[in-house]
């Protein structure tokens, strides 16, 4: 036992000694060595070329006409008379045609059984209906038409509309004896009889 407690206290005294030596070894590298900052990077210094100044704008004198220049603008047909009050120069605005409204349709195609665009989970449910339609009638009088408002919402009512709608054809609008497009608001109610 004896030889086993000299082999740790060996040990011991060797790992003291080898701790003690770095730690020590550690220190003195402090004042051996150069500082291990690294030194801070030069500048960069780069050559950019600052925009050229815009030139002076160039202020030319506004020459009235003088008696040497008035036969001259006399020949070229602007003569000046000083005397005469500005005139107002009219110019003519063409605004766009505004489209027509129809209000009161002749149809020239309707669907016949409307039951079959009825949505079918609505009339499983006995749920009733009302939309209503914004449609371009174009000059062909087929309506093209987006909804406006769809009551009660997500019943599929709003579909079904717009497939009776592309199901209709209405005399075309007309000006100056020429079909025109025009504007139809269509309302589609849904009921169970």
């Amino acid at each position: 036992m004896t030889q086993s407690l000299q082999m740790r206290t060996a040990s011991l005294g060797a790992s003291i000694l080898l701790l003690g030596g770095a730690l020590i070894g550690a220190m003195s590298l402090k004042y051996v060595l150069p500082d291990f900052a690294l030194p801070a990077p030069p500048p960069i210094v780069s050559e950019v070329e600052a925009p050229p100044t815009p030139p002076e704008p160039i202020r030319e004198p506004i020459t009235r006409p003088t008696p040497e220049t008035e036969p001259l603008l006399e020949t070229l047909g602007l003569a000046l008379n000083n005397d005469a009050p500005p005139t107002r120069t009219t110019v003519a605005v063409f605004e766009p045609t505004a489209i027509t409204t129809v209000t009161n349709p002749t149809w020239v195609e309707r669907p016949r059984d409307l039951a079959r665009y009825y949505p079918r989970r609505a009339m499983r449910m006995n749920m009733e209906g009302l939309v209503t339609l914004n449609c371009r009638v174009g000059a062909d009088g087929l309506l093209d038409c987006v909804v406006v408002s769809e009551t009660p919402p997500d019943w599929e009512f709003g579909e079904a509309a717009l497939r009776i709608a592309g199901e209709h054809r209405m005399v075309p609008a007309m000006r100056n004896g020429q079909a025109v497009e025009a504007r139809y608001v269509m309302r589609v109610p849904f009921t169970l009889e």
